[in-house]
Protein backbone atom coordinates (compact mmCIF):
# COMPACT_ATOMS: atom_id res chain seq x y z
CA UNK A 1 0.00 0.00 0.00
CA UNK A 2 1.28 3.30 -0.96
CA UNK A 3 0.86 6.37 1.49
CA UNK A 4 1.78 10.09 0.90
CA UNK A 5 0.37 13.02 2.43
CA UNK A 6 -1.92 13.56 -0.67
CA UNK A 7 -2.83 9.87 -0.92
CA UNK A 8 -4.17 8.19 2.06
CA UNK A 9 -4.83 4.74 0.20
CA UNK A 10 -4.41 2.65 -3.39
CA UNK A 11 -6.06 -0.36 -4.47
CA UNK A 12 -6.76 -2.34 -7.57
CA UNK A 13 -10.88 -3.57 -8.06
CA UNK A 14 -13.59 -3.97 -10.67
CA UNK A 15 -16.01 -1.00 -10.69
CA UNK A 16 -19.25 -0.62 -12.23
CA UNK A 17 -18.71 1.79 -14.98
CA UNK A 18 -21.92 3.79 -13.85
CA UNK A 19 -20.08 4.37 -10.86
CA UNK A 20 -16.66 6.56 -12.99
CA UNK A 21 -17.03 10.17 -13.89
CA UNK A 22 -15.50 11.74 -15.93
CA UNK A 23 -12.46 14.40 -15.43
CA UNK A 24 -13.47 15.86 -19.37
CA UNK A 25 -16.32 15.03 -20.43
CA UNK A 26 -16.34 13.26 -24.10
CA UNK A 27 -16.29 15.19 -26.93
CA UNK A 28 -17.93 15.04 -30.02
CA UNK A 29 -15.12 14.93 -31.80
CA UNK A 30 -13.91 11.66 -30.40
CA UNK A 31 -16.22 9.87 -32.92
CA UNK A 32 -14.62 11.55 -35.76
CA UNK A 33 -11.03 10.53 -34.46
CA UNK A 34 -9.15 8.17 -36.78
CA UNK A 35 -7.85 6.38 -33.42
CA UNK A 36 -11.77 5.51 -32.34
CA UNK A 37 -12.12 2.85 -34.51
CA UNK A 38 -9.02 1.54 -33.99
CA UNK A 39 -10.02 1.86 -29.70
CA UNK A 40 -13.38 0.38 -30.30
CA UNK A 41 -12.00 -2.93 -32.29
CA UNK A 42 -8.84 -3.45 -29.75
CA UNK A 43 -11.47 -2.97 -26.78
CA UNK A 44 -14.05 -5.45 -28.51
CA UNK A 45 -11.48 -8.07 -29.45
CA UNK A 46 -9.40 -8.00 -25.90
CA UNK A 47 -11.18 -5.51 -23.51
CA UNK A 48 -9.42 -2.86 -21.57
CA UNK A 49 -5.73 -4.35 -20.41
CA UNK A 50 -4.45 -1.71 -18.15
CA UNK A 51 -6.49 -0.59 -15.03
CA UNK A 52 -8.23 3.06 -15.36
CA UNK A 53 -6.53 5.50 -12.82
CA UNK A 54 -9.21 6.70 -10.26
CA UNK A 55 -9.08 8.83 -7.73
CA UNK A 56 -11.84 8.78 -4.99
CA UNK A 57 -12.61 12.48 -3.16
CA UNK A 58 -15.27 14.39 -2.27
CA UNK A 59 -17.04 14.29 -5.80
CA UNK A 60 -16.44 10.49 -6.19
CA UNK A 61 -14.82 8.28 -8.70
CA UNK A 62 -13.03 10.48 -11.17
CA UNK A 63 -11.03 9.15 -13.94
CA UNK A 64 -7.86 11.25 -13.95
CA UNK A 65 -6.80 9.51 -17.40
CA UNK A 66 -8.05 7.44 -20.26
CA UNK A 67 -11.30 8.67 -20.04
CA UNK A 68 -12.26 8.28 -24.07
CA UNK A 69 -11.37 4.43 -22.93
CA UNK A 70 -14.47 4.70 -20.01
CA UNK A 71 -16.41 6.01 -22.97
CA UNK A 72 -15.64 3.66 -25.35
CA UNK A 73 -16.11 1.13 -22.51
CA UNK A 74 -19.71 2.21 -21.67
CA UNK A 75 -20.33 2.89 -25.95
CA UNK A 76 -19.67 -1.15 -26.23
CA UNK A 77 -21.75 -2.41 -23.36
CA UNK A 78 -18.98 -3.09 -21.07
CA UNK A 79 -20.30 -3.43 -17.34
CA UNK A 80 -17.12 -3.58 -15.09
CA UNK A 81 -13.52 -2.18 -15.64
CA UNK A 82 -10.64 -2.79 -13.29
CA UNK A 83 -9.55 0.22 -11.49
CA UNK A 84 -6.62 1.37 -9.52
CA UNK A 85 -8.21 3.42 -6.78
CA UNK A 86 -6.78 6.12 -5.04
CA UNK A 87 -8.32 7.59 -1.87
CA UNK A 88 -7.27 11.24 -1.05
CA UNK A 89 -6.75 13.08 2.20
CA UNK A 90 -7.55 16.23 0.49
CA UNK A 91 -8.92 16.70 -3.60
CA UNK A 92 -6.46 17.73 -5.94
CA UNK A 93 -6.91 20.81 -7.80
CA UNK A 94 -7.45 20.76 -11.72
CA UNK A 95 -3.99 21.55 -11.60
CA UNK A 96 -2.25 19.54 -9.47
CA UNK A 97 -0.69 17.23 -12.08
CA UNK A 98 2.57 16.46 -10.46
CA UNK A 99 0.76 14.19 -7.52
CA UNK A 100 -1.23 12.36 -11.04
CA UNK A 101 2.47 12.14 -12.40
CA UNK A 102 3.83 10.74 -9.41
CA UNK A 103 1.23 8.10 -8.62
CA UNK A 104 1.79 6.65 -12.66
CA UNK A 105 5.39 6.60 -11.58
CA UNK A 106 4.55 4.66 -9.15
CA UNK A 107 2.01 2.14 -10.51
CA UNK A 108 4.96 1.69 -13.05
CA UNK A 109 7.34 0.59 -10.46
CA UNK A 110 4.74 -1.58 -8.90
CA UNK A 111 3.89 -3.39 -11.89
CA UNK A 112 8.05 -4.28 -12.27
CA UNK A 113 8.01 -6.21 -8.67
Amino acid sequence: MFKSKNAAEMRLIDLNVNQLNYSIFPKKEWHELEYTSTLFNHIKEHGILEPLLVINNSTGLTVTIDNHRLWAARLLGIDEITSLIVTLKRDLERTDKHTVKLLLILIQYSQLQ
